[in-house]
């Protein structure tokens, strides 16, 4: 279970399920018991997905909080795929890497 601050009401939530190596994403709740659980600024995680931040690093400063059996949060960080180009330099430092250098998520105005 994936779950996001800062997110839209409507997409701030989501599950993965494997199934036998066939894995599915639902938005409704797939009845399954939960047997790990993400928590995280969404722009944090997409950060650290993008490769702008670490990922483990992430979940040891807690910004990144996994929940679950042991194994399974230990395994985490090395089953979850990041993007592609997350290891790709960049040739410019774009505003988006700019962006990501902020100490903590986003704050919305009061």
């Amino acid at each position: 279970e994936f779950q996001f601050t800062e997110a839209p009401d409507d997409c701030d939530e989501f599950w993965l399920v494997n199934d036998e190596g066939a894995v599915t994403m639902c938005l409704k709740h797939p009845g399954h018991d939960v047997d790990l659980r993400v928590s995280a600024d969404l722009r944090v995680f997409i950060e650290a997905w993008r490769g702008f931040r670490n990922l483990r690093s992430e979940i040891r400063a807690g910004r990144i909080q996994v929940r679950g059996r042991r194994a399974l949060r230990q395994a985490f960080p090395d089953w979850l795929l990041l993007s592609a180009l997350a290891e790709v330099p960049r040739m410019r430092p774009g505003r988006e890497r700019r962006l990501s250098r902020t100490t903590g998520p986003r704050t919305r105005p009061s």
